[in-house]
């Protein structure tokens, strides 16, 4: 069992289009394997967070996890507008990270306490961490050869050009502009969660149909220096030999956190992403094993009626999408009116 939840670790990895760094102890050549086998978790969850260079916003932020025993994967994205107190300051759930940087933490220190604060807020123990900058993304996805998305509306790119909306092989620069592009869409930011779906989707289908071990492995040292991860290089090239050991037996599943957007005054001021409570307590308990979702009410305001009526609402609802059904997802555009 150890060996697979490894294998599955670093898809994960790939699948956020991040590095090679998702992973165990242990070491399958020095033959160690077989004692981590004999105490290998239920489950195992990874904070992965896409930075952007300027201002260090977690503008991609994802909690990951895998559970052997169900033979499932699941990735909850969370919007990076997502309401979030800390004591009385309020704010979007993106500015955590930079506000650790800005406190003088390094980036180890920061993932750390991030880690903290969204695993006390979410009911969920992360095990593990890793954080990234678009331009490693860049690296990671061109290094792999590309990938095959269906886009869903046309997007420039920063060299002037423009990607038509339809299948297209991306490369590493385009694929960067695709995950940060919203001005095409009805739903703005909602819709490049969405999107970025579709770049999950197609990196899990490279790497179940393309990739192979000795590729992998080639990827790590160079990845290595991109990321800040807890893990070592060593863990790593283990989980690439754990990988090709078999692919496709489990279950994908994509997620965004249940809840809707509302402006900070109700028609006015800062627009946040409103967590619903009940909806968010059924997904975390269902694919993460959580405890209870926000137990401290860090993620509302119970002096706004219209916020607390989007994280009280019991009617909210919630998609799941797998590798069969990710084509169905429909992304509304401008265009479509």
């Amino acid at each position: 069992m150890y060996l697979k939840i490894r294998k599955y670790i670093l898809f994960i990895a790939l699948l956020l289009v991040l590095p090679l760094s998702i992973a165990f102890s242990g070491d399958t050549a020095s033959g160690r394997a077989h004692d981590a086998f004999l105490n290998a978790p239920k489950r195992l969850t990874v904070l992965c967070a896409g930075v952007d260079e300027a201002a260090e916003n977690t503008d991609v932020l994802m909690l990951a996890t895998i559970s052997p025993e169900k033979k499932e994967i699941t990735v909850l994205q969370i919007p990076r507008d997502t309401y979030f107190r800390i004591g009385k300051e309020e704010g979007k759930i993106n500015r955590l990270y930079p506000a650790y940087r800005l406190s003088g933490w390094d980036q180890n220190s920061a993932m750390e306490q991030l880690a903290r604060e969204i695993s006390d807020a979410f009911g969920v123990t992360i095990d593990y961490y890793a954080v990234t900058d678009y331009s490693s993304i860049s690296y990671l996805v061109d290094r792999l050869g590309g990938l095959s998305v269906n886009v869903p509306a046309d997007f420039p790119c920063s060299d002037g050009t423009t990607v038509p909306a339809g299948v297209q092989s991306l490369n590493g620069k385009q694929t960067v502009a695709f995950i940060r592009h919203r001005a095409g869409y009805v739903e703005g930011d909602l819709a490049r969660v969405d999107a970025q779906k579709l770049i999950l989707a197609a990196a899990y289908k490279k790497l179940k149909n393309e990739v192979s071990l000795s590729d992998l492995v080639c990827l790590i040292p160079d990845l290595y220096k991109r990321i800040v991860t807890d893990m070592t290089v060593s863990r790593q090239i283990s989980l690439a030999c754990a990988y090709a050991r078999g692919r496709g037996e489990y279950a994908v599943r994509f997620l965004t956190l249940p809840g809707a957007p509302t402006r900070a005054n109700g028609d006015t001021g800062a627009w946040y992403y409103i967590a619903n409570k009940k909806a968010s307590d059924k997904v975390l308990a269902r694919y993460f094993d959580a405890s209870v979702f926000d137990k401290d009410s860090r993620m509302t305001d119970s002096a706004r009626a219209h916020i607390a009526s989007i994280y009280e609402n019991n009617d909210v609802t919630y998609t799941v999408y797998t590798e069969e059904t990710i084509d169905k997802l429909e992304i509304k555009t401008k265009k479509d009116g």
